[in-house]
C-alpha cells in the first residue's frame, strides 16, 4: 500500500509549507526536527500516538511561538483555515522535505508571491526552458492544423 502523507508547517512569519511523506515515521521524524532546529524556547513536541493518527485525524506534532507542524492523512490542504488563526493569510507552498528546513520559520521558497496562491498552493515549476518551447511550438502546430482543416470543411 503506498501511504501519502502531507506534513503541514503553519508558519506565523512567512507562508505555510506543505512536504508529502510516504511513512508516518519518516513524517514524524521531520517534524521533531524541524521543531528542533528551528522552534523557539516556547517549544513543544509531543510523543507519537498511533491511536490518535488515523486516516481520519491528524497528529499535532508540535509547536513554538511563531510555527505548529502537523501531520494529516492523505494528500491535505488547508484551504479554509487560513487567517482564521491569527496567522499568516499570505499563502501556501508545497515543497521538499530539505527545502522546508532551509526554510525554517521566516523564508518563502524561492519564487513564491505572497498571496499569489491563497486558496490554492503554489508548487514550483519544474519544467526546463526546452519544455516550455516544446509546449508552445506543439500549441502553434496545433492552432495551424485546426487552421488547415477548417479551411478544408472538416471541422
Amino acid at each position: 500500500m503506498y501511504i501519502v502523507l502531507t506534513v503541514w508547517i503553519h508558519r506565523a512569519n512567512a507562508c505555510d509549507l506543505l512536504v508529502e511523506f510516504h511513512s508516518p515515521h519518516d513524517a514524524y521524524c521531520f517534524c521533531l526536527d524541524m521543531i528542533n532546529e528551528h522552534g523557539d524556547e516556547w517549544s513543544e513536541t509531543f510523543d507519537w500516538d498511533y491511536k490518535t493518527y488515523s486516516e481520519e485525524n491528524c497528529f499535532h506534532a508540535g509547536f513554538s511561538s511563531d510555527l505548529q507542524i502537523s501531520i494529516h492523512p492523505g494528500v491535505f490542504h488547508h484551504s479554509g483555515w487560513q487567517g482564521k488563526t491569527g496567522w499568516n493569510s499570505s499563502g501556501t507552498a508545497l515543497v521538499r522535505m530539505n527545502e522546508a528546513m532551509d526554510l525554517g520559520s521566516y523564508d518563502d521558497p524561492v519564487g513564491f508571491v505572497s498571496n499569489e496562491s491563497e486558496e490554492g498552493v503554489w508548487v514550483r515549476e519544474m519544467r526546463t526552458h526546452e519544455d516550455l518551447n516544446e509546449e508552445l511550438q506543439d500549441y502553434f502546430r496545433l492552432g495551424e492544423i485546426e487552421e488547415e482543416h477548417a479551411r478544408l470543411g472538416y471541422a
